[in-house]
């Protein structure tokens, strides 16, 4: 499965929840470059609360700390040398194409203080050349209490752009950036220059077509509703982390179906080069939407035929029990337990464990049991996965 891989994430040591949303469905572990912990820094016991949430939801390590220690010896070198040569530099456009313009100007600490626009890196991912030479230059300033070191943002982007490649070429992971101009560092011809041999390239592969696909599958194709709109929307639009979380945690086997579907989608898109792609992506997703939609309608009528087979007051009386005190006894554990509530998951759990009570109920029909049981290996957990999103969107931005 080509979603399903470790990727590093940098530059920042809290990932957007945005980022975490798209991890939690299609990712089997997220890294990180973050230090050991220091008390009282807030973005660091941010971060530290992503992965304790994660880990007491499922059960294991999903945000991992990536061992940086020797990659930060090795670019060491190579990473003074171009400091130096950018600082001595005579005629600065060559380096321009990294640091921006006036960047000798603007990174001089000495003479120049732009509140808002410098960035922080903790002293631990600096090898001690390299600490050392940003001091030196006065490009650097050290902050104790907080064991940082202040730097303008396009110098931090480009060291951090060096470590995490580094680290990914070790460990052949692909890199992961929310920050546009740290990606696009890795195709500068001065970056391939002083780095070439010492950084990977390779990016989470194929996140864009990803998103649109996904995209296309939680808006229902490129329609557009009764004013016009397009419906398509993103996932971390629909799902929130906590969201997120719960859902890898209580349905993880459709969940890889789901993967596996988008992945399949993907291969499908890349291998077409129509004249009018946006049609013919718009007729197969809309089959998938149809699919999908007609097998959960399958279910709810199957389950209206046994109900009239026998014991239909039985099984009215239990699933309505389940469906309506479920949430009210889900709700209150989570308030006791002093977890936030889900909006509509207990409701949503209710309406599942209902249809499943029907079944065990009707022994003698084992055909319904037999094929939920089928269901569960087959592209129909997709299905249902789909379904699961479409509600939480539904909730979320109203309509269908």
């Amino acid at each position: 499965m080509n979603s399903n891989h470790t990727y590093l994430y940098y530059p920042f040591i809290k990932i957007p929840e945005s980022t975490l949303v798209d991890s939690l469905l299609f990712h089997d572990r997220v890294k990180r470059i973050i230090p050991p912990q220091h008390a009282g820094d807030e973005d660091l016991e941010q971060a530290y609360t992503q992965k304790d949430i994660c880990k007491q939801y499922l059960g294991y390590e999903f945000i991992e700390e990536a061992d940086y220690s020797d990659s930060r010896a090795e670019i060491s070198g190579p990473f003074c040398a171009l400091l130096d040569d950018a600082l001595k530099a005579k005629s600065p456009k060559k380096f321009e194409q990294i640091f921006g313009k006036n960047y000798k100007s603007l990174f001089d600490f000495e003479r120049t203080t732009i509140w808002g626009t410098q960035y922080f890196i903790y002293a631990q991912k600096f090898d001690e050349q390299v600490y050392n030479k940003l001091l030196e230059n006065h490009w650097m300033v050290y902050h104790e209490d907080m064991h940082a070191c202040e730097l303008r943002n396009e110098l931090c982007n480009v060291y951090m752009t060096l470590l995490a490649g580094n680290i990914g070429r070790r460990t052949g992971e692909p890199i992961s950036t929310g920050v546009r101009e740290a990606e696009e560092l890795l195709r500068k011809p001065i970056f391939q220059e002083y780095f070439r041999g010492l950084v990977s390239d390779q990016l989470r592969p194929d996140t864009k077509l990803q998103e649109m696909c996904v995209s296309l599958i939680l808006g229902g194709g490129f329609s557009k509703d009764s004013e016009g709109v397009n419906r398509s929307i993103p996932i971390d639009k629909v799902l929130t982390f906590p969201e997120a979380v719960r859902i890898r945690a209580g349905l993880e086997k459709e969940r890889k179906e789901f993967c596996s579907f988008v992945d399949n989608l993907m291969a499908r898109v890349k291998a077409i080069d129509p004249a009018d792609p946006k049609a013919l992506l718009e007729l197969e997703v809309r089959d998938v939407i149809d699919a999908a939609t007609n097998y959960w309608h399958e279910i709810q009528k199957k389950t209206d035929r046994e109900l009239k087979n026998g014991k239909k007051e039985w099984a009215a009386y239990i699933q309505t029990g389940i469906s309506v005190s479920l949430p009210v006894l889900g709700t209150a554990a989570d308030v006791l337990t002093n977890k936030i509530p889900e909006p509509g998951f207990w409701t949503s759990m209710g309406t599942l464990l209902s249809l499943f009570s029907f079944a065990l109920l009707h022994k003698p029909s084992r055909s319904l049991a037999m094929e939920s049981a089928n269901a569960l290996s087959s592209r129909e957990k997709a299905y249902l996965f789909m379904n699961r999103l479409w509600e939480i969107r539904d909730r979320r931005i109203g309509g269908g």
